[in-house]
């Protein structure tokens, strides 16, 4: 008997939660097209409200991605002088294919892909030069992941080295990357002082969006830790298995 893939499942409330808060958030560093793409993400997820038991399929594609502003090399957190480095900006596109719960839609499922890209372009616009690419995936169960369950890949475009295509390792350990914590994470690395100062603040999106990632990650660390705990075998091997369906459910 083969094994049957292990499902995620997310409250499909929080989702919309997650993704309306955080788009009031990420809003002064986002591109006005950027904070367009996130508002039809939103309408998107909206519709499936009304599409219970159903396989359905979110997604920001990759042509049409979510862009930031340009960085003028704020990922630097130099004290004093001029920031030096290429001026840039984060362009994050994801993909999801979730089943939704029956006759009421409280829950939905991941099913196959479940991966966000985000890509660093030089300059502005949609022909600005991608510099480096990275993916931020959750797997669809311990035995179809070979990799940590939630992990992020480099995965070249090219045969030749660095990351040829053919290898498909590492796989980084990460933590939950929902679409939405995929962005807090690209807008805190090319805005290292001005988004920190933005969200180390009260309001009803930031305490919105803080309560949900707090369920999340401390639900993550708290089941690492028991897996640490309980293993009589390699704790690295055991942290890259499947966290069990309701991880990321409120009150698991």
């Amino acid at each position: 008997m083969t094994d049957r893939p292990k499902e995620l499942r997310l409250n499909f409330a929080n989702l919309q939660k997650e993704l309306e808060s955080v788009s009031n958030l990420a809003r002064p560093f986002l591109t006005q097209e950027g904070s367009y793409r996130l508002e039809e993400a939103k309408r998107q997820l909206n519709v499936f409200k009304s599409k219970p038991g159903q396989t359905v399929t979110w997604e920001v594609p990759k042509e049409a991605p979510i862009r930031t502003t340009l960085s003028k090399a704020q990922y630097e957190r130099r004290d004093s002088g001029k920031q030096k480095g290429p001026h840039i900006h984060g362009a994050l596109s994801f993909k999801w294919e979730m089943t939704t719960s029956e006759k009421t839609v409280k829950e939905v499922m991941l099913r196959g892909k479940a991966s966000t890209m985000i890509r660093l372009c030089e300059g502005e616009g949609d022909e600005a030069p991608v510099l480096s690419m990275w993916k931020m995936e959750i797997g669809v169960g311990a035995a179809a992941s070979p990799g940590s369950f939630f992990h992020i890949q480099v995965p070249g475009t090219e045969k030749d080295p660095p990351f040829p295509e053919s290898i498909p390792v590492p796989r980084i350990p990460v933590f939950p990357p929902t679409p939405m914590a995929c962005l807090e994470f690209v807008l805190g690395e090319l805005f290292q002082r001005d988004w920190l100062k933005h969200v180390d603040r009260a309001g009803t999106p930031l305490n919105l969006w803080r309560s949900i990632q707090q369920q999340h990650l401390s639900s993550y660390l708290k089941w690492q830790l028991q897996q640490i705990e309980k293993t009589e075998g390699s704790p690295l091997m055991h942290l890259k298995g499947f966290p069990g369906v309701d991880l990321l459910m409120p009150n698991c």
